[in-house]
Parts: structure tokens; sequence; C-alpha cells
């Protein structure tokens, strides 16, 4: 169920510190801010993220699926935060 809007990033390392790259993660959503040209008001765009690292013996689909669970629950959260 990868396309669309959604898209995976795989980094190769080992050892990863993940803080780095929530922080990076949290800095597309101001980016992500546009105004709509019809309305001349801002539209916000939201970025939901799910970062896991992989076991060692995990096969690479359930590593996906436990950040795609991570995802939508980050998704509940903006969406709480939002209203």
């Amino acid at each position: 169920r990868i396309g669309g809007d959604e898209f995976v990033v795989l980094i190769r390392n080992k050892n990863i510190d993940i803080v780095p790259v929530k922080s990076a993660m949290n800095s597309f959503n101001p980016l992500l801010v546009k105004k709509s040209i019809e309305h001349n008001l801002p539209v916000e765009i939201t970025v939901s993220y799910g970062i896991c690292t992989r076991q060692s013996d995990e096969p690479i689909e359930e590593t996906v699926e436990r950040a795609d669970e991570l995802m939508y629950q980050h998704k509940r959260v903006m969406k709480g935060e939002l209203k």
C-alpha cells in the first residue's frame, strides 16, 4: 500500500540515532504551508511519519508494517493538534 501520497525512506545504518531523523521529519511541516490562490487563504499540509528500526531477524515487510502503524498513530496525533 505504498504509493500515491505515501512513500518509504530506508536508511541503511545499524547504529542510526532516531532523534535527528524525527527532527528532520518535523521540519517538513512548516515548509509545506501553501497559500490557496482561489481564496487567498493559507492551506496547511502536514506530514505524518512512522520511524522504526528493523530487528535483525525481522522480514522487511514486518518492519514496514510497524512503521505504517506508527505513521497512523502520528496522523491521529496531528489531527488532534489541528482541531
